[in-house]
């Protein structure tokens, strides 16, 4: 039983001790609060000191140049030389797309500017020929004409002389004919049994070809568009193997006829020797000449007519090369894209693809497809949200503290490089407990980091604290010593008499200053008052506590939020 009531009583002191220790507490608690909300504040000075608005805000690390790298060629890919983490310097090969289809590309189109070219050249000589042709027999039509104008003009004179001329006339007629049968026609004739011989032996070496890549398609070795390719090819071979022959046909026709031509102006020449030797005068026949002379010159005109229109041929088919050398060119620069570069030094960030896959080349109608990811971190930024009320203290190369998370014993320092001109649509969020959110108007803020470490990486969070206005040794006083009148003008409770005994009143005179630069916890007088004036704190006509900062002793007063004077 004894026991039983030692513990009894030991309980019972327990909870005396336990109350009067809450009591006590509760006390202390009390005259803190009283010691907080009663706190006698007059007595403040005014001094000289430093004042500096700050934004701070909170944002992600990135790099200032981003490039995601992609190719222009499309293909697999066949190498993919660097990994995530690795420094690339510009200029360095990043991967290589299987060059083989763009590499047949540019084959077929050497081919065809070869083909296109030899077109050109053909076309070139046969002009050169056409021409020296042309321009002499239209020399010696215009040479007989005027032979025969001055005949017919100077008859008297020239009967005397038309035994010379005619003799002379004879002699360059053969020489024409000479020069015909033993320069001109066979050279053309050489020149165009070789084109000949080119197209027979260019069809043979098609027709092998079709034929053998005929069977290896029927043996499925080969694709059909191989296949077909040598069919093309075999019928080209053909075409020109025709106009080959046509030509060496005609031109058989046509140097018989110009030889034809050339006896019978030398058989003329003979006659008119002849005549001129038989008859001193043949007004009719000078005159027939005449008439024959302009119309060979007439002709002479027309055949020469044919090599312009022969150049206008040539221009075009130039053309055509000039065609086909672009996109001969385009193949090529496509096959010096198949070896991707970076196009900036940095680090490779991120890599989208695998060796092997199909890679989708830039162009109008695709993005393409990224390959990896480079960023260069020589220069990095802080990207922000500002709220309109701050980004209005903000300038272009405002001085900012930039504070890393993942680095707390550092700072870094850097500006603000860009301020957007036009807002970032947002909500902020109300704090805990809220029901719901308010909508605030913010704008995106870019700091650029200055010194620069290779610890910082790209999406560590970073607090910059922006330095918007700052003011040095002026006359300040705590934010809450300065009171607003009714029709906003300022001022401040001037202590011009201290109380004689205790519990007596301070006497003030308010004053009226003007304020310049404010912080959070000081403003700047402009004017009013100087430095080492006695300031009382005027009292809060702002609305009251309420929720967790309402205190509660007791005494109405007090919980109304107002302090009693000691």
């Amino acid at each position: 039983m004894k026991t039983g009531k030692k513990w009894i009583w030991i309980v019972v002191g327990g909870v005396v001790v336990l109350f009067g220790g809450g009591y006590a507490l509760s006390g202390v608690i009390k005259n803190s609060l009283n010691t907080v909300v009663k706190k006698d504040n007059k007595g403040y000075v005014s001094d000289r000191g430093d004042i500096a608005v700050q934004v701070v805000e909170t944002g992600p690390l990135d790099a200032a140049k981003t490039v995601e790298i992609k190719s222009r060629v499309s293909g697999r890919l066949a190498q993919l030389l660097v990994d995530e983490g690795d420094l690339v310097e510009q200029g360095q090969l990043i991967c290589v797309i299987d060059p083989q289809e763009t590499e047949l590309r540019v084959q077929q189109n050497r081919a065809q500017l070869k083909g296109a070219q030899s077109g050109v050249d053909r076309l070139k000589v046969e002009i050169a020929q056409r021409e020296v042709t042309a321009q002499t027999a239209l020399t010696k039509a215009v040479s007989r004409l005027k032979q025969l104008e001055l005949e017919t003009a100077a008859q008297p004179t020239l009967t005397s002389t038309s035994i010379l001329s005619a003799s002379s006339a004879q002699q360059s007629a053969k020489q024409s004919l000479d020069l015909m049968v033993n320069v001109t026609h066979p050279n053309e004739m050489v020149q165009v049994r070789s084109s000949l011989d080119e197209a027979r032996s260019g069809r043979r070496n098609a027709d092998q070809e079709y034929q053998r890549q005929k069977g290896l398609f029927e043996k499925g070795y080969v694709s059909q568009r191989e296949m077909q390719n040598a069919e093309y090819q075999f019928s080209l071979s053909e075409a020109r193997l025709t106009a080959a022959q046509d030509k060496f046909d005609r031109l058989e026709g046509e140097q018989l006829l110009e030889r034809k031509q050339a006896e019978e102006r030398l058989a003329q020449a003979d006659a008119d020797l002849m005549r001129a030797q038989t008859s001193s005068y043949q007004d009719e026949s000078k005159n027939q000449a005449l008439i024959q002379a302009q119309e060979d010159v007439k002709n002479a005109q027309i055949a020469l007519r044919d090599v312009d229109a022969m150049r206008a041929t040539l221009r075009q088919q130039q053309a055509s090369v000039e065609q086909v050398q672009s996109v001969l060119s385009d193949s090529l620069r496509e096959l010096g894209e198949t070896e991707v570069r970076a196009p900036v030094a940095g680090i490779i960030t991120k890599r989208y693809m695998q060796e092997g896959e199909l890679v989708s080349g830039l162009s109008s109608f695709s993005p393409g497809s990224p390959i990896v990811r480079l960023e260069n971190r020589s220069s990095m930024l802080v990207k922000l949200q500002v709220n309109e009320i701050d980004v209005a203290l903000l300038n272009l190369g405002t001085k900012t503290e930039v504070a890393v998370d993942a680095f707390p014993l550092e700072t870094f320092t850097g500006h603000v490089s860009k301020i957007a001109p036009a807002s970032v649509s947002s909500t902020a969020q109300a704090g805990a407990g809220a029901l719901g959110s308010d909508p605030v108007v913010k704008f995106a803020v870019e700091v650029i980091v200055e010194d620069i470490s290779d610890k910082l990486k790209t999406g560590m969070s970073a607090t910059c604290t922006m330095k918007a206005s700052e003011a040095a040794d002026v006359v300040r006083v705590q934010s809450e010593y300065i009171a607003e009148r009714k029709d906003g003008t300022k001022y401040v409770l001037k202590i011009t008499e201290q109380p004689t005994k205790p519990g007596g009143k301070v006497k003030t005179e308010e004053v009226t200053v003007v304020t310049g630069l404010a912080s959070g916890a000081y403003t700047e007088i402009i004017e009013g008052i100087d430095e080492g004036v006695e300031l009382e704190k005027p009292d809060f006509s702002g609305p009251g506590r309420k929720g967790f900062m309402e205190v509660r002793t007791g005494d109405e007063e007090e919980s109304s939020g107002e302090g009693d004077e000691e």
